[in-house]
Parts: C-alpha cells; structure tokens; sequence
C-alpha cells in the first residue's frame, strides 16, 4: 500500500489550489451545478418509490429480509443508482472544463459524450465503488487508498476513450500521488459537509414556509441538498484532479484536454 513513487515527485499536486478551485466554481455556476447534481438523487427518489412503494413490512424483519424481493429490489436500486452517478460524473467532468476555460457550456454534447462511453463508465464506476467499500469495510485505510487509485477513471474514460482500459491507466496516472489525492477528496468531503447543513437548512426552511402542506421532513431535505452539493463537488474534484496530474506528468493542459469534445 506504500506510494514509494511519491517521495520521488518533484512536481507538487497543490492540493490546496485544487479544493479551492473546486468551490470556486462550484459558487460561479452553483445553479447548474446544483441542478446536475440533484440527477442522481432524483432517480434514486423514483427507483426507491417504485421499487419500495408498495413493499410491506408487515412481518418479521429478519423474515423480510431473508426473501429474495428484497435483495433484487436492493440490487436495482443499487444499480439505477451507479447508473445516475456515473452519468453525472461524466456529464460534470466536461462541464467543469468549459468552466475553468471560460467557455459556453454545451449540455448536449456533454450528454452524448456520456452516452457513448456509457458501458464503460457504468461498469467500472460499479466495479470499483464495490471494490472501495469493501476496502473501508475491512481496513479503512485500503479503501481510501483504493478510491485514489480510481479517482480519474471517468475523465479518463471521457477524454482518452480508453474504455475499460481505463483502472490501469488511471492507476498510472494516480502514481505518486495517491495520498495527496486522498487529502484533497477528505477535505472536499468536509466542504461538501458544512455547505450542505447551510444550504440544507435554508431550502428546508423555504419548504416549511411556502410548502407546509407537502410531506417533506427536514431530514429528507437536508439529505437531497448534501447529496446534489456532493455529486457536484466531487464531479467537479475528479475533473481538476485529472487535469492536474495531465499537466504534471505529460505537461497537458485543460484546453489540450476539451479539444476531444468540440
């Protein structure tokens, strides 16, 4: 688990510049990044209440839990769900650098970029977000170290075309500077935290004022805004971060990088 490679380094990652840049945009197109971040917690709402809806839970829990409804209802949500999040990723990674270059964002063609590399995205995103729970499950440190190593497999996805070659080419990328990597996502994560509690209680106090008749708790608010704030972020995260390390290691810059989806 040793990143020997990194005392060899030179080049700093600047983990500092990364988190801020990432706020920094994240507050310039909060709206739209808002609105593509609410896109996986949307299709988990209306998976989960067309799968869930009508379940009951009359009996036993442990009875319940035995029946095979619910592990295939528990797979499919779990499925729509990487499905959503490993879109946006795709869609948000392309977003940013238009962003950053100052340029007009071109939804369509961020989705059809998604799209076409889809298969891919979907699986790998799957593969590795099991792969990175177990390690936290196990040994914490592992699954955090793991999440490094796969940090930039949807940017790579999207901007090399590599296709399912993208966890070693990722891996590639990542050498030497995984537990920087990993310091920049911790604080991204706490960012992502504190924003959602502001944000979280001032949207669930406008529903409580002006939507009272909705069935709406607080918590459920709290949750779909900290869900949309991370989707966002981290979005956003993996796309300065692959940026970064291009310009580090093969002196690739972003407008280099977007030239693949013109």
């Amino acid at each position: 688990m040793t990143d020997v490679s990194y005392s060899e380094e030179k080049v700093p990652f600047e983990v500092g510049s990364i988190v801020g840049s990432t706020i920094s945009m994240l507050f310039r197109k909060f709206p739209a990044i808002m609105l593509l971040g609410f896109l996986p917690t949307l299709f988990d709402f209306v998976t989960h209440n067309i799968l869930f809806g009508n379940t009951q839970l009359d009996g036993p829990s442990d009875q319940y839990y035995l029946q095979g409804e619910f592990w295939l209802i528990l797979v499919g949500t779990a499925l729509v769900s990487t499905l959503s999040i490993s879109l946006t990723t795709a869609i948000l990674v392309q977003f940013s650098y238009d962003v950053k270059l100052e340029r007009p964002t071109r939804l369509t063609t961020y989705l059809m970029a998604a799209i076409r590399h889809f298969p891919a995205i979907f699986v790998l995103t799957l593969v590795t977000s099991i792969l990175c729970l177990l390690g936290l499950v196990l040994l914490v440190v592992p699954g955090l170290w793991l999440y490094a190593v796969f940090s930039v497999i949807v940017p790579v996805i999207v901007i090399e075309g590599v296709g399912f070659g993208a966890i070693r080419r990722s891996a590639e990328l990542t050498k030497g500077y995984r537990w920087p990597i990993v310091g920049a996502l911790f604080l991204m994560l706490v960012c992502a935290f504190l924003l959602g509690a502001v944000f979280g209680g001032v949207a669930g106090g406008l529903v409580g004022a002006f939507a009272g008749g909705l069935s709406i708790g607080m918590s459920t608010v709290l949750e779909m805004v900290g869900n949309a704030l991370g989707a966002g972020i981290f979005g956003i995260a993996a796309a300065l971060i692959y940026a970064r390390l291009k310009e580090i290691k093969e002196g690739v810059s972003v407008s280099d990088l977007v030239e693949v989806f013109k």
